[in-house]
């Protein structure tokens, strides 16, 4: 299955409350697929949590080509297990790192696959994930 034309550009902004931006961005507009992740201010290492779960839900959803022929139900399996996956390893790396302990972030992610969009959210970015969806029709 096809990805429509999807282009991809980051940005992110510090805020007007914060000193320090733990914001983490990915995207593949060839495999269609972006991610966001903003580590909780006020968390330890929330910055780090953002990259983890980035960094697994890109290696999740990257094996996923776009040609691949996926029905809409294995596509929502796949957006899924790559929140979940992000989760584990986020709490993986707790436990491997007492320093890390109460590290947490917030997750969105969409899977474009033809004229279709599979997206999951974990925690406040419900309205970016409608962005994210607006910008790429």
């Amino acid at each position: 299955m096809t990805v429509n034309r999807l282009e991809c550009e980051q940005r992110t902004h510090i805020g007007l409350v914060r000193e320090t931006n733990q914001d983490c961005l990915d995207c593949d507009a060839a495999q269609g697929i972006m991610v966001l992740a903003d580590g909780m201010g006020g968390h330890r290492a929330g910055v780090t949590a953002a990259r983890i779960a980035v960094d697994t839900v890109m290696a999740t959803l990257l094996p996923v080509r776009q040609n691949d022929v996926a029905d809409k139900l294995e596509s929502q399996l796949w957006v899924g297990q790559a929140a979940e996956t992000a989760n584990r390893a986020v709490f993986s790396a707790m436990g491997r790192d007492p320093a890390l302990t109460g590290m947490a972030t917030t997750l969105v992610l969409a899977l474009f696959r033809g004229d279709r969009v599979f997206y999951a959210h974990v925690g406040v970015h419900v309205c970016i994930a409608c962005v994210m969806v607006a910008c790429a029709a």
